[in-house]
């Protein structure tokens, strides 16, 4: 993760570029609203809520544009040990010049606490420790928060990510959505958000 890390940082202030302003946060968040509204399922939880909870926390806190990967998790991402390099791979069409710089950290993370064949239970074993995966977690967070030099609310990213997520899942008609939905029904049940 270390390695990876590295890697991140360099790429994103490779690619640093002007303000991602509250026009196009509002802008993106009018998107996923707008495909989560076609979703029968999602009518059950409170993304509205969430949609605004993202908004406000990231209202004003001068985030620059990146280079955005779009699928940035660990089978995207070769490590070369005896080099200490990581060699990223899978550019697709989710690869965007100048986006939101918080995608890949938070889409890594998540991704590492769900690496599992239940990944369900995986997430929220992970959500709840301090320790094993968690620390990587934390570790993602920081250099998050370091690198962009702003402090935010990590599960309001992710739940944000996880919604996100969903609509493109459903708009490549893939059923593997279902497997975020629960995670956010439990998230909702669980910790009353």
């Amino acid at each position: 993760v270390e390695i990876t890390m590295k890697w991140l940082t360099n790429f994103q202030n490779l690619s640093r570029g002007e303000e991602y302003s509250d026009k196009e946060i509002r802008y993106e968040i009018m998107n996923v609203r707008k495909e989560l509204s076609k979703i029968e399922i999602m009518k059950e939880l409170p993304y509205e809520k969430w949609l605004d909870e993202y908004e406000n926390e990231l209202k004003g806190k001068n985030l620059k544009k990146t280079g955005v990967h779009g699928d940035f998790q660990s089978r995207n991402i070769l490590i070369d040990h005896e080099k200490k390099q990581a060699n990223v791979i899978d550019w697709d069409w989710r690869f965007q010049e100048q986006g939101n710089p918080l995608y890949d950290y938070v889409w890594l993370a998540t991704n590492i606490m769900m690496f599992s064949n239940n990944p369900i239970v995986e997430f929220f074993k992970n959500f709840e420790k301090t320790d094993g995966v968690m620390k990587n977690v934390m570790l993602i967070k920081n250099t998050m928060e370091n690198n962009l030099h702003v402090e935010l609310d990590f599960v309001k990213l992710q739940i944000f990510l996880i919604m996100r997520f969903i609509t493109i899942r459903v708009k490549d008609e893939d059923e593997g959505y279902m497997t975020y939905v629960r995670i956010l029904q439990k998230i909702s049940k669980k910790y009353n958000m």
